[in-house]
């Protein structure tokens, strides 16, 4: 890991702490060190848009809550980086180290000592009369429903070009094996 990108919570003075003790404590072991360009730390030349975060680095630290773990999922994009999570929100269910935990865990990191978690994502398609009008990667789960309005909706479901079924239901959920385990958990 010689390149790390770090994406926090900036609206949450503990992110912030963490994100500016973090690139010095990096740069000290020689990695180089890029923050998403809303760091409120202005002086830093490695600020980047978040989405080359990603593009740049070996492995993403995210210093956050569940939500913030899954808006750095979705800056990968078919990519193989690694992503530590360092909890600082309520459940944490996708972090995998608390705060105070973080120095550690990045030491036996750097040192090699590691392993990987693969996890299933998604690439996902919404098609109105034919045609794509938006797409994403997910790592979570989809929902498609009508918004706040209590309404049904009329959904044809494809995987892989091949029809599934079809759906008329308040909304539909897929989720993949992080989603429903998520979703176990909170039950």
């Amino acid at each position: 890991m010689k390149r790390v990108g770090i994406v926090a919570k900036f609206k949450s003075p503990l992110a912030a702490e963490g994100a500016k003790k973090l690139e010095p404590w990096l740069k000290e072991r020689g990695v180089d060190c890029f923050l998403d360009e809303n760091s409120p730390d202005d002086d830093t030349p490695a600020n980047l848009p978040r989405g080359n975060i990603a593009k740049e680095a070996d492995m993403i630290v995210v210093l956050g809550g569940d939500g913030t773990f899954l808006s750095a999922a979705r800056l990968v994009d078919g990519r193989s980086v690694p992503i530590l999570g360092i909890n600082l929100g309520t459940l944490g269910f996708m972090a995998e180290f608390a705060y105070e935990e973080m120095f550690p865990a990045l030491e036996k990191i750097l040192a090699g000592d590691y392993t990987c978690e693969d996890r299933i994502m998604i690439d996902v398609a919404i098609s109105r009369e034919g045609r794509d009008i938006a797409s994403y990667t997910i790592l979570n789960d989809l929902v498609i429903n009508r918004g706040a309005l209590a309404r049904m909706v009329h959904v044809k479901l494809s995987i892989g070009g091949l029809f599934v079924n079809e759906y008329v239901a308040d909304g539909l959920i897929v989720s993949t094996p992080t989603g429903s385990t998520a979703y176990n958990l909170a039950a």
